[in-house]
């Protein structure tokens, strides 16, 4: 059972959301709207390293940790996608 805070919270979730999707108008335009900047906040670049690579015609950051190796093939999974045809 979900406490009363969850509760208040899926409320609001339903509530705020209903009123931007409340009719497929509204949801079209909404989702037409242009997006925020995907670049990584700056911040973050201070402490990552921070490659952009183009998959399938969308940019794709790979945020790695400066002071330590990668782990769990990350390395392969990027070589893989940004050569694939």
């Amino acid at each position: 059972m979900a406490t009363w805070q969850m509760r208040a919270v899926a409320l609001y979730m339903r509530a705020t959301a209903k009123r931007t999707m409340a009719s497929e108008a509204r949801a079209d335009r909404r989702m037409r709207r242009p997006k925020d900047s995907p670049t990584p906040p700056a911040r973050m670049a201070g402490r990552h390293d921070i490659e952009r690579f183009e998959v399938a015609g969308r940019p794709v950051d790979v945020v790695r940790p400066r002071d330590r190796p990668c782990v769990g093939g990350v390395d392969a999974l990027i070589r893989d996608l940004t050569t694939a045809p």
